[in-house]
C-alpha cells in the first residue's frame, strides 16, 4: 500500500510540473540577466562570440583543398581584393589579392605534396565587431621537393568579410 501511495505522489508531482511547463511553453523568454561570469583578464578583441552557419567553414575547406593541390590561384575569387596572410613563423604578406596569392603559391612550391587532416573547425561571429572567423585545428603532412616528410599541427584563424570572402589568414604551428 505504501508503494502505491508513493507512486501516486510521484505521478502527481510530475503531472503538476509538466502542466506548468506546458502552460509556459509558448511564453517569451523574459530573462535579461547579463553574463555573470567574471573573467580574470579582459578580452582585447572579443569576449562574446556565437557559432554561425557552416557555409563559412566550407569556404576555408575549399581554400585548404586548393592549397593542398597547389591550385590556390584557381580559387582566387574566394579571397578579398585585399588580403593579409600570415604563416606560422613568417612571413606575413599583405596587399592586393593576386600579389599575395602569388607569394603564397611560391611558398607552396617548396613542397611536392601536402596532405591535410582536420581535427576540428568552428565558424564564429564576434558580437562586438560583428566579424566572422573560422577557427581550424589541423595536421599537415608536408613532403618537400627533396622527399623529406615533416608533420605539424596548426591552429588557423580565417577572417571572412561581409562579402563572404577570405580577408585574413593567421596561422600558428606546434611542431613535434
Amino acid at each position: 500500500m505504501l508503494i502505491i501511495a508513493l507512486f501516486l505522489a510521484f505521478i502527481s508531482c510530475n503531472d503538476n510540473t509538466s502542466k506548468k511547463s506546458l502552460a509556459s511553453e509558448g511564453a517569451p523568454n523574459t530573462n535579461t540577466k547579463q553574463d555573470s561570469v567574471h573573467y580574470e583578464y579582459p578580452a582585447a578583441y572579443s569576449a562574446k562570440a556565437t557559432i554561425v552557419e557552416p557555409k563559412y567553414t566550407q569556404i576555408v575547406l575549399i581554400a585548404t583543398k586548393a592549397w593542398d593541390n597547389a591550385a590556390l590561384m584557381s580559387k582566387k575569387d574566394m579571397f578579398s581584393d585585399t588580403l593579409d596572410w600570415t604563416f606560422a613563423g613568417g612571413p606575413q604578406v599583405i596587399g592586393p589579392r593576386d600579389s599575395v596569392l602569388q607569394v603564397v603559391e611560391k611558398i607552396r612550391e617548396k613542397f611536392s605534396r601536402i596532405e591535410t587532416q582536420f581535427n576540428a573547425y568552428l565558424p564564429i561571429k564576434t558580437a562586438e565587431q560583428n566579424d566572422t572567423w573560422v577557427c581550424v585545428w589541423k595536421w599537415e603532412k608536408r613532403t618537400d621537393t627533396k622527399g623529406k616528410i615533416d608533420s605539424s599541427f596548426f591552429h588557423e584563424a580565417w577572417h571572412i568579410d561581409k562579402k563572404e570572402k577570405v580577408r585574413i589568414v593567421n596561422q600558428f604551428v606546434m611542431k613535434w
